[in-house]
């Protein structure tokens, strides 16, 4: 485990960590010689999988093309651990539907499908599957049209490889396949119900068998399985656009050697965005946290301040000071401190701008949704 303030190689030092997974922790580390920031994997000593991170690494150089794959800085050994340096990225989707950064909108719910279905179908077409497609390795980026990239390729593979079997069920079991689960060859069309279940799990905050998941301490995998084998397409997609019942469909429909239908996917996804007025080239939609330039004077700590943090009467009342056009800009803006934003009234005020149309008519319409349950992935 590395030491905040620790340095590597004599160039980067360890700011902060970021996570930790199943065979690596991830940090955050800036260049003492480009000032320029990092994020730093390390394998752990001994993982079920062997060498994942050089595996990674080659397997992100064959998508070093594909806008949305994170981009390689180094790949250092020292000793018996590898440690590979990748482009710093944002949150991850979880992240921000977990602190309702991101709002379940039809508008969005369409944008981030069609992005990330564009984004597979381009790993795909690599060659490459991979295997683990959840919340959690897909990242937005630092830029401010909120790019999409999907990390984490450890346990990706060439689809021209023959596979091994694992032990153990690689991936997450709540988002892979029931293929996958009975630990089956994985295809294209596996990586798919992963994109499925992610777009269900953005949109309710749980999946419909993670209950199935929490309750019980043994068997547990097998009724997930059983789960997603049994629960028709209605049901699974009955909180997302029409058009996710047809996609669903046609993804159970192909068989496991076959290509996907991209085409008809995007179609379908198309015919949504135009019933909604949609532009598909729309970034996705996310109240972003306002991290303010300047410090507090006393306490030396950053003021941050963000809708995702207040209660939903409050977001509420970010809609209504929207409605009266009560937000007025003033010569220094972004120039706060705690002392102005005490009142519900300033915090309203200050976060309104933030709110677009679809949110505001998503927090007017399904306010009750912003009170939903926590998931089994807390």
């Amino acid at each position: 485990m590395l030491a905040v303030g620790e340095v590597l190689w004599g160039e980067y030092r360890v700011t902060r960590p970021l996570g930790c997974g199943g065979y690596a922790e991830v940090y955050q580390a800036k260049s003492l010689l480009e000032s320029k920031r990092v994020a730093i994997k390390v394998e752990k000593s001994h993982t079920e999988h062997g060498q994942t991170l050089e595996h990674e690494a080659a397997i992100l150089s064959k998508l070093t093309n594909i806008e949305g794959i994170p981009k390689v800085t180094f790949v250092k050994k020292s000793g018996k651990k590898t440690y590979l340096g990748l482009q710093l990225l944002g949150k991850s989707l979880y992240s921000l539907r977990k602190s309702k950064s991101y709002l379940p909108t039809a508008e969005n719910q369409v944008l981030l499908a069609w992005h990330l279905l564009t984004l597979i179908e381009s790993v795909h077409k690599q060659g490459i599957l991979h295997m683990d497609i959840k919340p959690d390795n897909i990242l937005v980026g630092r830029g401010k049209r909120s790019r999409l990239f999907l990390i984490d390729f450890g346990i990706a593979r060439d689809i021209s490889l023959p596979y091994g079997k694992s032990r153990s069920v690689l991936g997450n079991p709540l988002f892979c396949s029931s293929r996958r689960m009975e630990n089956r060859p994985v295809t294209r069309k596996d990586d798919l119900e992963g994109w499925l279940y992610t777009l269900v799990f953005m949109t309710n905050l749980h999946l419909p068998w993670d209950t199935e998941a929490r309750s019980r301490q043994s068997g547990w995998i097998q009724a997930i399985k059983e789960a997603k084998e049994t629960i028709s397409a209605e049901q699974l997609c009955k909180d997302l656009p029409r058009e996710f019942v047809e996609m669903t469909n046609h993804i159970r429909s192909v068989r496991s050697l076959d290509r996907p239908n991209y085409t008809l996917l995007k179609g379908l996804l198309a015919e949504a965005a135009q019933r909604l007025h949609l532009d598909l080239t729309s970034p996705l939609q996310i109240v972003k946290e306002r991290t303010l330039s300047e410090t507090n004077p006393i306490s030396h700590t950053p003021v941050s301040h963000t809708p995702s943090q207040f209660p939903s009467l409050r977001a509420a009342s970010c809609v209504e000071n929207l409605d009266r056009n009560q937000f007025q800009t003033t010569q220094n803006s972004d120039k706060f401190n705690n002392d102005e934003m005490n009142t519900e009234k300033d915090i309203t005020v200050k976060c309104a701008p933030a709110l677009t149309v679809s949110v505001k008519n998503y927090l007017k319409d399904n306010e009750s949704r912003l009170r939903r349950r926590g998931s089994a992935y807390e």
